[in-house]
């Protein structure tokens, strides 16, 4: 059971490999650090007085909390629809059920995919 588990992982890995969620992963995760960047870049005066003590900490809060409130729910949404639209865009959502392992395994492999690029 577990050999068919992995196997299923394997697969979904393979199958994402060419497609635009690696990418999707890239932009979202340098999105956040690049915009508070490129903030106290061009605004340095007031984020150095907010900045003074503890700038490394106060930096990353600032983009977690950007990060958790704009950025991860969007994120999450165009990344399960493209690693769902995989076999959808193909039309081999039958090749994928007639596979001897049973929905759960199927599902459960997809949920890990998605985990791993959040």
């Amino acid at each position: 059971m577990i050999k068919i588990f992995i196997t299923a992982i394997k697969a979904e890995l393979l199958k994402t490999k060419r497609s635009a969620a690696l990418w999707v992963t890239m932009i979202a995760g340098l999105f956040v650090p690049m915009s508070g960047f490129l903030l106290c870049l061009y605004r340095a005066k007031p984020m150095e007085i907010k900045y003074r003590s503890g700038y490394w900490t106060e930096f990353l809060k600032y983009c977690w909390f950007n990060m958790d409130n704009i950025i991860l729910p969007m994120y999450v949404i165009l990344l399960v629809s493209v690693i769902v639209q995989i076999e959808h865009r193909n039309q081999t959502w039958k090749q994928v059920y007639i596979m001897p392992r049973s929905f759960l395994t199927t599902f459960l492999s997809k949920f890990i995919i998605i985990n791993i690029y959040c």
